[in-house]
């Protein structure tokens, strides 16, 4: 049911919303703007409402903090879209000195972002959480942006979303906002959190204390990374003294979560991790509860004076070793093996037995609706970055049916078809071609 509505004040909004006894999708026609004495839109318990920003602004207009001065609250279900076609939708001018200035979502309340831009809200409060989004209940993001917003004050925390609940994040972008702790992310860990994200972006976000991309706290959380997830470009610290800090992990016995299945990494994932004790030559920090060496490439030190390494079972930080000799390495390429062979006199042997990583195609070629990606054997990742170097990524491509090239893709192979998959390094290519098969049963 699709119902547009001529829309000047959010009061009106509020009526149409109580009214409405089923779901629907509320389509804005027009920017509107809270007037002197109206509080929040707010979605009641037992309500599920779509709206459709088309374009349109809803701007609370506060220039002065209030204790209730957030924008919207969610107490049942919410979704938020933009299918206009510049997609310039947004929820702006929140400021309070409570909770979740753009979007406070309540104990049982979902709110799911699936365009336009939560931007432009600020706490004004020591002790305020969450400058864009406040997650007491669920929070699903797809799509759309988290941007600019704002935790003013010595102790506040998530400048873009603080969760105090679940929060899964499959795509958008949490950029620019900043707050004392978790300039993009605070998770709550003194509750129990859950933090998956498998997609989207959390960059250029920044934090007094710690945590410029993401800050998490305590013990009782669970975070999963995965996919193609980005959590880079972020900085904690004084103004002038700004550091790489993007994930800040504390100090205790609980790491990341490396997602499996169809969560697990694939080319593009980049997550920068700073940890609350620093390792040092004996003690290494353990990072994450499970990985292979593969999975090294996709997790970088925040200070350059510490690398990740695989440590049989899971991922570390570790002080990096000042190398006896520096290498230089020429590559080769034949068929589906990368060669790397030290020119100039090695003495750790990659002279003699040069470095490789071999292109195998996945061993079950059946559709069972589970993407299949190449892997490098651990030895050879292992090898490769204790050399210094950094695997290369793994390019995958498809060939449409009826054609005789092959086209580069987004993400994992999945459904039956051809696929070739790719390494370069110094225009040295290795390649490896498979298929994946129908399964008997599968009809097309």
């Amino acid at each position: 049911k699709n119902m547009s509505f001529d829309l000047i004040y959010p009061w009106e909004l509020q009526n149409v919303i109580k009214s409405t006894s089923s779901p629907g999708t509320l389509k804005l026609d027009k920017d509107y703007e809270a007037q002197s004495g109206e509080g929040a839109i707010t979605i009641e318990s037992g309500k599920s409402i779509t709206i459709d920003l088309n374009g349109h602004t809803i701007d609370r207009g506060l220039n002065s903090a209030t204790s209730s001065g957030n924008v919207i609250t969610v107490k049942g279900t919410l979704t938020v879209e933009d299918n206009s076609t510049a997609g310039t939708g947004k929820i702006t001018g929140g400021n309070t000195t409570g909770n979740g200035s753009g979007v406070k979502i309540e104990t049982n309340g979902t709110f799911t972002l699936k365009g336009g831009s939560i931007e432009d809200n600020e706490i004004n409060n020591d002790y305020g959480n969450g400058g864009g989004v406040y997650v007491g209940g669920t929070f699903i993001m797809t799509g759309g942006s988290i941007t600019n917003n704002r935790a003013n004050g010595s102790s506040t925390s998530g400048g873009g979303v603080y969760v105090g609940g679940t929060f899964t994040m499959t795509g958008g972008s949490i950029t620019g906002n900043n707050a004392y702790k978790g300039g993009g992310v605070f998770n709550n860990g003194n509750s129990q959190i859950v933090f998956k994200m498998t997609g989207g972006s959390i960059t250029n976000n920044t934090a007094k204390a710690s945590g410029g991309g993401v800050n998490i706290n305590g013990e009782k959380w669970e975070v999963t990374v995965g996919g193609n997830a980005k959590i880079t470009g972020n900085t904690a610290g004084a103004e002038e003294s700004k550091v790489e800090n993007n994930v800040y992990l504390p100090s205790g016995n609980k790491y990341i979560t490396i997602g499996t299945d169809n969560d697990k990494p694939i080319n593009g994932m980049k997550i920068g991790v700073t940890t609350g004790t620093a390792p040092t030559e004996k003690i290494p920090c353990r990072i994450t509860t499970n990985g292979t060496a593969n999975d090294t490439v996709y997790f970088t030190s925040d200070n350059d004076a510490y690398e990740v390494k695989f440590n049989g079972n899971y991922l570390e930080l570790a002080v990096k070793t000042t190398p006896s000799h520096t290498h230089t390495f020429a590559y080769a390429a034949s068929n589906n093996k990368l060669t790397a062979a030290c020119t100039v006199g090695c003495n750790e042997g990659y002279d003699k037995n040069p470095l490789t990583l071999t292109l195998t195609a996945p061993k079950n070629l059946i559709y069972d609706g589970n993407p299949k990606g190449v892997a490098f054997t651990n030895d050879e990742v292992t090898r490769w970055t204790s050399a210094g170097l950094t695997p290369p990524d793994i390019i995958y491509y498809i060939k449409p049916s009826g054609q005789s090239e092959y086209e580069p893709m987004e993400g994992l192979p999945t459904d039956a078809g051809d696929y070739m998959a790719e390494i370069t390094v110094e225009q040295k290519t290795a390649q490896v071609k498979f298929a994946i098969e129908k399964a008997a049963s599968e009809s097309f």
